[in-house]
Order: C-alpha cells, then sequence, then structure tokens
C-alpha cells in the first residue's frame, strides 16, 4: 500500500465519528481487496503446478504401441510426420520415405513429451485461465477447485500428454482467439482462429448422426455422395442457425460461448465426415461455461459425456 493511500485512511482520534467510520470501511475494503489478489495468484500457481504434477506423471505411463514393433503405435504416428517434414521438400513431404521404418528412439520420446508439456503450459492454460478469471470478474475470488477441473479436464489431458499429441496448441490458439474478440480486438481474434484451423484439422470418420440413423436408412444405396455432402452441409447450418440467431439478436460474452458449444457441436454430429477427437471442440469451450449458475449441470454431464468416447 502506498504512503498516499496510507494517509489518506489515516484515522486520527480527533476524527468524527462518521468520518472514522468511512476511513475504516476504506481501510476493509483494501485490504480485502489485497487478499483477492494475492489469494488468486496463490490458486492460479497451485493449480498449474497440480496440472504439471498430472501431465508428468501421465508421461511417464505407456501408450498404445509401446515397444510394438514395425508401427509403435501413437509414438510412431507423431514421429514421422516430424522426420517428412524435417528431411523433404515441402513438394515432398506427404510421399513415403523408402527407407523410413518404425522407430523407437528414448531422446526423441522425451523430447516429444517435454515439447508437449511445455506448450500445454505455456500456450492453452494461460489462455483458458485468463477466460476463467474473466468470467468471474476482477472482484471475485477465484475457486482452486474450478480452476483445477477446467485445467486438468481429462479429454485432452489424457489424449496429448499421454499420447503424443498436439491438439492443445490449436485449442490454445482458439481460446486466446475467443479472449481477443471478447476484448473487442476483432483482427487479432481472427488471426488467431485462422492459425488454428491451419494448424490441424480432423477428419477420418462417418459422423454420429448418419452412422446411426444409417441402421434404418441406407444412406449410400439411396443417395450418391455429393447429395449427401448438401443433407450434411444443410443438417449442420440448419442446427447452428438457432444459436446464431440468438447472438445476433443478442451480443454477449455468454452467448457466445453458447453457440461455440452448439456450433462445434452441430458439426460433431452431422457434419458429412468427423474424427472423434473433433468432440474436443465442444469440450473447450463448454469449460468455460462450467460455472454458469443455469447451464452448469448441463455443461457437467456433456464433459463427461465427451471423455466416454476419447478413452477407448
Amino acid at each position: 500500500m502506498s504512503s498516499s493511500l496510507i494517509e489518506f485512511v489515516k484515522i486520527d482520534s480527533c476524527d468524527d465519528p462518521i468520518d472514522h467510520e468511512d476511513k475504516l470501511k476504506v481501510c476493509n475494503h483494501l485490504a480485502c481487496e489485497l487478499y483477492k489478489k494475492r489469494n488468486n495468484q496463490i490458486i492460479i500457481l497451485s493449480s498449474l503446478v497440480l496440472l504439471l504434477v498430472v501431465a508428468s506423471c501421465l508421461a511417464v505411463c505407456e501408450y498404445s504401441g509401446h515397444n510394438k514393433p514395425i508401427m509403435y503405435g501413437d509414438f510412431e504416428a507423431q514421429r514421422h510426420w516430424m522426420e517428412l517434414t524435417i528431411n523433404l521438400p515441402i513438394s515432398k513431404c506427404w510421399v513415403e520415405l523408402d527407407k523410413s521404418r518404425g522407430l523407437e528412439q528414448i531422446e526423441h520420446k522425451l523430447f516429444m513429451r517435454f515439447s508437449v508439456i511445455i506448450t500445454f503450459m505455456l500456450i492453452y492454460a494461460p489462455a483458458l485461465i485468463l477466460l476463467i478469471i474473466q468470467n468471474e470478474g476482477r472482484q471475485n475470488k477465484i475457486s482452486f477447485l474450478q480452476l483445477a477441473q477446467v485445467l486438468l479436464f481429462p479429454g485432452l489431458l489424457f489424449i496429448d500428454c499421454a499420447h503424443f499429441q498436439y491438439n492443445h496448441l490449436s485449442l490454445g490458439l482458439f481460446l486466446w482467439a475467443i479472449l481477443a474478440f471478447d476484448k473487442g480486438k476483432l483482427c487479432l481474434g481472427s488471426a488467431l482462429f485462422v492459425l488454428a484451423l491451419n494448424h490441424k484439422q480432423m477428419e477420418d470418420k462417418v459422423a454420429n448422426f448418419w452412422c446411426c440413423a444409417s441402421i434404418f436408412i441406407k444412406f449410400k444405396q439411396i443417395y450418391s455422395t455429393e447429395n449427401l455432402i448438401k443433407m450434411s452441409t444443410l443438417l449442420v447450418l440448419s442446427t447452428c442457425l438457432p444459436s446464431l440467431y440468438c447472438l445476433l439478436l443478442k451480443p454477449n460474452g455468454r452467448n457466445f460461448r453458447i453457440a461455440l458449444v452448439i456450433c462445434s457441436l452441430s458439426f460433431f454430429l452431422f457434419s458429412f465426415q468427423v474424427h472423434e477427437k473433433s468432440i474436443l471442440l465442444v469440450g473447450i469451450p463448454a469449460l468455460l461455461l462450467l460455472d454458469d449458475k443455469t447451464l452448469g449441470n448441463s455443461i457437467g454431464i456433456l464433459l463427461s459425456t465427451c471423455c466416454f468416447r476419447l478413452f477407448f
């Protein structure tokens, strides 16, 4: 506390009782603000330490394909694209190398483990913490439990720290984009979102709705691929529109986050092709609504459901 503030709240025995009470209120207010600030710093630091410990523990666990030549599972999947991009020109990056074979080196494994943890702590975690603080408001105390449960979201932590993946990089850039949009920095937010989009895109399998509905209706036998693409696009847009319309009528942070969750879920359920990890695009913005008084319980159920498919 500066000397000017101390002088301002200095209480003299000759003060008027009313003035004396006002000064006491100022003292109490300043003390509370200092306590909240210090307490929040301790909570953030403790949460980051816990995140680092859990991520490090996951890094020493086995993974699919561990010590199983010649494929070596998840490790080889990530190591191989590194080998391609380092040793070949861009025009040949995705051409199979004649001499490339499955390889499992302890040095490269440590490099990948540490690179995942470091980028997780430097890019993804700070953005998530800042958004949680922004949700709570500067006047409120942050809950350690609240911060820990979003940082330790198992859907992302297990995949990246235990399986040599870098999904947190694109998702971290996505969170920084949300933060920039919240601050009204549209150009910066757009640039960050483009970086997130270009870092990683996932597609592999038929989306959930089409897979389930195909039990009753054999779409591939009835419609051409071109028509199926048009149908899926129309279905995605139609399920996104209600939340986008609400956001247009009342543009605020809460509606923006709800629209992000709904639009991501629409793509996951109805788009032409998806990957199971695309559910992370639903789960990460949903974390920002976990403390919402109206939607909190429903979001908790959604996040628990998100994790189910990722663990198998």
